[in-house]
Formats: C-alpha cells, structure tokens, sequence
C-alpha cells in the first residue's frame, strides 16, 4: 500500500493560526481562574471525579432486560456512564472560552437529565419511545420539562440550548458584539466573556447536582453498592452544592426563576 506523506502547511500572514489560537485560550483560561477564584473549579473537578467513581457501581441485578424497568435501566445505565466524559469536556472548553461549544454538550446532557426525570415516573412508556422509528412514537422534550416544572421548556431549553444547537440566532453572539444590525466586532480566537461563562457553568453544576442527587432513584441499589469514602463525598457535595442554589439570586426574576424552574428539577 502507498504511503502518502502530508505536510503542515507553513504560513507567513498574520490571519488567526492554531498557535495564536492556542495563546487565546492560554490568556482565557487565566482570566476564567482569576475571576472565579477556583471555586468554580473545585465543583466541576469533584463532581466529575465523584461521577467517575459512580461507574463502577451502576449495576442493577434481576431486572429483566425486556420489562419496562430493563429499557430504562438501558438508557440511564449508559447516560450516566457517559457523563464523566460530557462533564470533562465541558469543563475544558469552559476554562478556555468555547462557550457555544460547550453549550452544545450541555445540551445533550440537559436533554438526558429531563428523559430520566420523566421516564422514571412513566417507565411505561420508555419502550415505544427508544424504539419508535417516527416522532408521533416518542414523547416530545416539551412535554418532558412541562411535567417536571411549567415554563421550563421556553427557559431551559429551547430560547437559548435549541437556538444555539440549530444555529439560530443565539449561536452568533458568542462569536460577535453588535451594536447594530450593520456594526460589530467580530472575535477571532478566544476572549473571556463573564456573562457567557456565568450561564456555562451555573446550568452545568446545577443539572451536574440534579444527575448526583437522583442517583440513588434512578439506581436503586447504589447506595449499598458504592464505598463509605464515595458515599461520604456523594454526601458533601449535595450539602454543599444545596447551600449554593439556595443563595439568594442576583435580582428577583433570577430568584423566581430558581424557585420555580431550576430548583423542581434538581431538588426532591
């Protein structure tokens, strides 16, 4: 068989290159720590360790595989083993300034969180849904978060998540700052934007508590299952993180919206 060789093209312009990109993402990740003084940090490292841990003990025995309890088991069984991953991720493009990129998984993983909550009150009907081949078959996203908490749909989902997955409107203003429908600055490479990490992380961590502290529902054996050490830790964090959400908000429409919308889907 013959060998192709490939060459990195060498370039002597001044356009955006992988090593000016490379720099951008040095300086973000520098202003994203100092902002947040590694607390934000601390929280994304400890759920994701404490979501790796988790794996091992996922297990449900006696459950068989074509009853209603065997499709959702199927289906949280591998989201919650890909969540480690997802988080990482996450994580990773957060630090460095990839919010779109980053709202795009928390996406899916949104979008996992809210079929587990529903699904785990209508197992029922997780077959037809996993198996339907058209959309008439399979529950829709809307009715999903509206069983869960009213208004969640337009607020957690589709006005900002579905816009920016779609490439509607929302995704062009991570990447543009218009001060008109005519004028703005575009941005090349990496650049810290407080108000785009604030949404990035805030939705992450607080979904990242829903999925720890519906564990021990959705995996009923778990907490028999898993070490003292990880139960402790399990513990902590849902002490901790609880203390967090429970902070008075920054004006009244983000307390409202954390009454209730945020806290009916993380909280029992």
């Amino acid at each position: 068989m013959t060998q192709i060789n490939i060459q990195e093209y060498e370039w002597s312009d001044r356009f955006m290159s992988l090593e000016h990109l490379s720099q951008t993402e040095e300086e973000t990740a520098e202003q994203t720590w100092r902002l947040y003084g590694g607390n934000g940090f601390i929280r994304m490292r400890n759920l994701i360790n404490l979501f790796l841990r988790l794996s091992y003990f996922l297990k449900e025995d006696g459950i068989k595989p074509d009853s209603d309890d065997g499709y959702f088991q199927q289906r949280t069984y591998f989201t919650y083993l890909r969540l480690p991953y997802n988080y990482k991720v996450i994580y990773d493009l957060w630090l460095k300034g990839y919010y779109i990129e980053a709202c795009v998984i928390f996406r899916h993983v949104l979008e996992c969180f809210v079929q587990l909550r529903y699904f785990s009150k209508h197992r029922e009907k997780v077959k037809a849904h996993m198996l339907a081949t058209k959309l008439k078959g399979r529950i829709s996203f809307k009715t999903m978060f509206e069983e869960i908490a009213q208004d969640s749909y337009e607020f957690m989902y589709s006005k900002v998540l579905s816009h920016i997955a779609h490439g509607g409107i929302g995704a062009s203003t991570f990447r543009g700052e218009y001060t008109s429908p005519t004028e703005g600055v575009i941005n090349m490479g990496c650049k810290f934007n407080q108000i785009f990490s604030d949404y990035v992380i805030n939705q992450t961590l607080s979904i990242g508590y829903g999925y720890l502290n519906y564990a021990d529902e959705f995996f009923p054996s778990l907490l028999s299952n898993i070490t003292s050490d990880i139960a402790s830790k399990r513990s902590l964090y849902l002490k901790e993180y609880k203390a967090f959400i429970d902070l008075p908000r920054q004006s009244p429409q983000q307390q409202e919206a954390y009454e209730r919308i945020i806290k009916p889907f993380v909280e029992k």
